[in-house]
């Protein structure tokens, strides 16, 4: 991998994720639909249909088995589609009207909702879509395009415009932040890093930024800030 250009989408996307058949997805909040992306061409095609379900402001999409969950944001829900076709099937979750933005399937099986609404992140059974608790507490500093990731070493990571991407551990508590100058909205862990556990110095993490692919970084460490400490 070298970071090169390659190729240019035709369709403005807010999150992108890979889907069962390894093609590529994205949420098209101007149209209100969920499109599907030839990574060759760079063509777009329709695989949730627009406004599918009251779908309003595709914001962020998760695979997982059969299923596919995308936030409503303006609606303030999760909706879920079939992952193969893309019929919608119910309104999976419910949080914050104006809040829920990108989501992640925990170790736990659970779905994980970043909210800018509360600043904080929701917690729904990954069964039944039945709100849990509040795994990561007010005030973090969450921002549009909050990313909540699980990282091979088993702890959780989340960007933020402000601070750039928070460490907690698996039960939600604070540990460190990983500092980026500009902040960040989204971000991955590159497939090379899952072979092994991540060094406590360095993540190993490819950092998608909002407008633009970052090279592979070292973050520099943070101290904790006082209002994050448990």
């Amino acid at each position: 991998m070298t970071g090169n250009e390659l190729r240019r989408f035709e369709a403005m996307l807010s999150s992108m994720a890979f889907g069962n058949d390894d093609q590529l997805y994205g949420t098209d909040w101007t149209n209100r639909r969920v499109v599907r992306l030839d990574t060759t061409t760079g063509a777009s095609e329709t695989f949730v249909a627009s406004a599918a379900g009251g779908l309003y402001g595709p914001s962020g999409l998760t695979f997982r088995g059969d299923d596919l969950y995308v936030t409503s944001r303006i609606t303030g829900e999760v909706l879920r589609f079939d992952a193969e076709t893309g019929a919608f099937r119910d309104s999976f979750a419910r949080s914050a009207r104006n809040g829920p933005q990108r989501t992640t399937v925990g170790p736990d099986g659970n779905l994980y909702v970043a909210n800018d609404s509360c600043d904080c992140i929701h917690r729904f059974d990954g069964d039944s879509g039945t709100f849990l608790d509040v795994f990561v507490t007010a005030n973090v500093g969450l921002s549009d395009g909050a990313t909540p990731v699980f990282g091979p070493d088993g702890n959780f990571y989340l960007s933020t415009w402000t601070s750039g991407i928070l460490k907690f551990d698996v039960v939600g508590r604070y540990l460190d932040t990983l500092d980026m100058s500009f902040g960040a909205t989204g971000f991955t862990f590159a497939s090379s890093s899952w072979a092994a556990p991540v060094p406590e110095a360095a993540t190993g993490a490819l950092w998608l930024a909002a407008l633009a692919i970052l090279p592979m970084v070292v973050p520099r460490r943070r101290r904790a800030r006082e209002a994050l400490r448990s």
